[in-house]
């Protein structure tokens, strides 16, 4: 493939971006950015942004992932199980919905540093203070984390589910 520079963000503390089904790049700030815990539109011919929503729940760590299947753009903040959420957003009327965990990884789930749809009503999930994925699917059902050779000793920021796979 071919990178094109089309220039850099407007705004700093970017934590995580993904699109909408019309192509719509949409990206989240953390709490170190200028204008922390918000949702942006990006100019993918200039980089520039828009503001969409102030966030706001949860604490440190920003990851948004957006549900074809739903239309809804979900949003994970915070850091330590008390201070842990997910909400979605939907992106017609910019309505907040906040999410109840449940399930048997509900209470390991600290920290989403990244998050990609896989599918079905199911995100797959990077926890950074975990160091571990784990499947979340729309209604907050958490279960037991996915990896199978422990804990990563570095934190992952961006993830991506291959929808479709060709083997010649």
């Amino acid at each position: 493939g071919i990178l094109t520079d089309i220039g850099t963000l407007s705004v700093d503390g970017v934590a995580n971006i993904c699109f909408d089904n019309n192509g719509t790049l949409y990206a989240v700030t953390g709490d170190g950015s200028t204008i922390g815990e918000t949702l942006f539109t990006v100019d993918t011919s200039n980089a520039s942004m828009s503001q969409v929503l102030t966030l706001g729940n949860g604490l440190d760590g920003e990851s948004i992932e957006y549900n074809p299947d739903d239309n809804y753009m979900y949003h994970w903040s915070g850091w330590g199980s008390s201070n842990f959420i997910m909400e979605k957003i939907n992106l017609l009327n910019l309505s907040i919905t906040p999410i109840t965990f449940s399930g048997p990884g509900s209470t390991l789930i600290e920290n989403v540093g990244a998050s990609t749809y896989a599918g079905n009503g199911e995100f797959i999930v990077y926890d950074i203070s975990q160091g571990l994925h784990f499947m979340i699917d729309t209604s907050g059902y958490v279960s037991n984390h996915l990896d199978t050779v422990g804990q990563y000793n570095y934190s992952i920021k961006g993830l991506m589910f291959p929808k479709n796979i060709y083997i010649n």
